[in-house]
C-alpha cells in the first residue's frame, strides 16, 4: 500500500474508497489516490483526491509527466525518422514510403495522419516561423548535401544535419536539402531490427 493511500484511509476512512468504487462500478483496487501537488511522496490529505485509472492518465498528461516522442520507453522510431516520413509524404504514397524505409504501412499511415508522434507536429508548428522550406532549397541550390547531385522537386527532403536525437534543432542552419532516397539510406541503418520488414 502506498503512503498516500494509507494517508487517505487514515483521514477519510476505508468506506470512502468503497463509496467511490461503487459510484464508478470499479473494484477498490482500481481506485487511485491522486495528488494535486504532483509530489508522489506527499501524504497531506488536503493534497489528495480519488480517481480512476483514466483520471490518473489524464492528470499525468495535463501535468506534462507523460513520456512522449523519443522519451517514451516504448518508442522505436526517432524524431529524425518521423520527420523524414512526413517530408516524404509531400510527394510519395504511404506504400512507397513504407517500402523505401522498410517500415510497416500501418506505422507510416499513423505517422502521416498524426495519430502517433503528435509532439513532433506541435514542435514543427512552433518552428514554422523560423523554417521556410523554399528558402532552404534556394540556399542549397537544390543540391543534395549527401551525394552532391541536383535534386528534382518531388525528390527533395529537408534533412537534419545534427539529428534531433542528438540535440539538433529544426532551424534553417541545421537543415539541408537531400534526395529522399539518400536521406532514407542514412536512417535505415539506425532503425530498430523489429521495425525492418526485410
Amino acid at each position: 500500500m502506498t503512503a498516500s493511500r494509507f494517508s487517505w484511509i487514515a483521514h477519510f476512512g476505508f468506506e470512502s474508497l468503497e463509496r467511490f468504487a461503487q459510484q464508478y462500478a470499479i473494484t477498490i483496487a482500481d481506485v487511485f489516490v491522486l495528488h494535486t501537488c504532483d509530489t508522489r511522496r506527499c501524504v497531506n490529505p488536503t493534497h489528495l483526491f480519488l480517481g480512476t485509472h483514466q483520471d490518473n492518465m489524464r492528470d499525468m498528461r495535463q501535468k506534462g509527466r507523460a513520456a512522449q516522442g523519443e522519451r517514451n520507453g516504448n518508442a522505436t522510431l526517432t524524431f529524425d525518422i518521423v520527420w523524414l516520413i512526413r517530408e516524404m509524404a509531400r510527394s510519395h504514397t504511404r506504400t512507397a514510403i513504407a517500402e523505401t524505409l522498410h517500415l510497416s504501412l500501418s506505422n507510416v499511415s499513423r505517422i502521416c495522419r498524426g495519430t502517433i508522434w503528435k509532439t513532433l507536429e506541435r514542435q514543427s508548428q512552433s518552428n514554422t516561423h523560423t523554417v521556410n522550406r523554399e528558402s532552404i532549397i534556394v540556399r542549397d541550390h537544390s543540391t543534395c548535401h549527401l551525394c552532391g547531385k541536383y535534386v528534382l522537386s518531388p525528390e527533395i527532403a529537408l534533412d537534419h544535419l545534427i539529428p534531433h536525437s542528438e540535440g539538433g534543432e529544426t532551424i534553417p542552419a541545421n537543415l539541408a536539402v537531400a534526395h529522399i532516397h539518400c536521406n532514407a539510406k542514412r536512417w535505415i541503418g539506425k532503425l530498430p531490427a523489429q521495425l525492418r520488414l526485410f
